[in-house]
């Protein structure tokens, strides 16, 4: 069973909607993470896997028009050097987000694993299944992070400006007009794979 399977499965036996974010009256929250195994690229430091972990939260509350506000931060590592780094990178993305970071947890682990928890004020309600005929809007410069993740030692210009926006991913794109939008998803799996959801979804 695949990792989207898995997922389906789950949110059958919980009764919740297939979203990036749970909504709650008039708040959004949004739990996210990811282990240094699978993430942490070779460029980035603890501080940056700290910080892109936040960003990454902070993303798909971005694209429901949630305000994040309040963060909380679950660290597992190896050790207390590791520890402190990656929540000093944390700090310094909710500094730069305008998140308060509020606390968290802390545990010792054979690998350092990051889950941040947002807590934001929710003005629209977005969900994932778009209406047929609505236009796709993506963020822009998709392409140059995949030249990174794969050519990264290469000194080229692309190469370059594609590490510097892994490092310490910063989601201040342009919205669209809210009453605009019908539908929004999160696309770190790439674009591709968020493009074939879409019908699936209308389905």
């Amino acid at each position: 069973m695949g990792e989207k399977a898995f997922l389906k499965g789950l949110l059958n036996i919980l009764g919740v909607e297939d979203n990036d974010v749970v909504y709650i009256d008039d708040l959004a929250i949004k739990l996210d993470g990811s282990a240094a195994s699978t993430s942490k690229l070779p460029f980035q430091t603890w501080r940056d896997f700290g910080w892109r972990n936040v960003a990454a939260a902070v993303s798909d509350l971005r694209v429901k028009f949630a305000a994040p506000q309040f963060l909380l931060a679950s660290v597992t590592a190896p050790s207390l050097e590791v520890a402190r780094e990656i929540i000093e990178g944390i700090k310094e993305a909710s500094e730069a987000f305008s998140v308060k970071y509020v606390g968290g947890d802390l545990n010792q682990g054979v690998e350092a694993v990051v889950d941040v928890a947002l807590l934001g004020k929710a003005q629209y309600r977005i969900g994932r299944v778009p209406r047929p005929g609505d236009l796709l809007i993506t963020v822009p410069y998709f392409g140059y992070t995949s030249i990174a993740y794969r050519l990264w030692q290469i000194d080229h210009p692309a190469v370059l400006r594609g590490v510097e926006m892994l490092k310490r991913p910063v989601p201040n794109w342009p919205l669209p007009r809210p009453e605009c939008v019908t539908a929004s998803m999160d696309s770190s799996d790439g674009l591709a794979t968020s493009c074939g959801q879409w019908p699936r979804a209308l389905t």
